[in-house]
C-alpha cells in the first residue's frame, strides 16, 4: 500500500465506534506502524461470515496491522498486538 492508502484505511477504522488503536512511532512525528481492532458487531458483512464461529457481540476483530517495510523484521508486530489485546475490555469481550 502507498502511504496515502494506509492513512485512508487507518482513518476509516479509527472512526469505528469502540475501536482499539495502537500506534508505533519513531520519535514524535514519524509513524512506523499501527494496529486497529474493532468490535466485530461493527462490521456487518464480516459478522455474517463469522456467525457460528465466534460470538459476534463479544469479539474484537483485528482489522488492520500495518508496518513500514523497514520495520517488518523487528519485534514491533508482536508489541503492537500485545498492546492492543491488553486494552480489550474483558467484561465486554471474550
Amino acid at each position: 500500500w502507498s502511504t496515502d492508502e494506509a492513512e485512508s484505511v487507518y482513518q476509516t477504522l479509527c472512526r469505528t465506534p469502540g475501536n482499539i488503536t495502537v500506534i508505533a512511532t519513531k520519535g514524535t512525528t514519524q509513524v512506523v506502524g499501527f494496529c486497529v481492532g474493532v468490535p466485530l458487531a461493527s462490521k456487518p458483512a464480516l459478522r455474517v461470515e463469522l456467525t457460528g464461529l465466534v460470538p459476534p457481540l463479544h469479539t474484537i476483530y483485528l482489522a488492520e496491522l500495518g508496518l513500514f517495510p523497514e520495520w517488518e523484521p523487528t519485534a514491533l508486530r508482536k508489541a503492537l498486538l500485545t498492546t492492543m489485546v491488553a486494552q480489550i475490555d474483558e467484561d465486554r469481550f471474550t
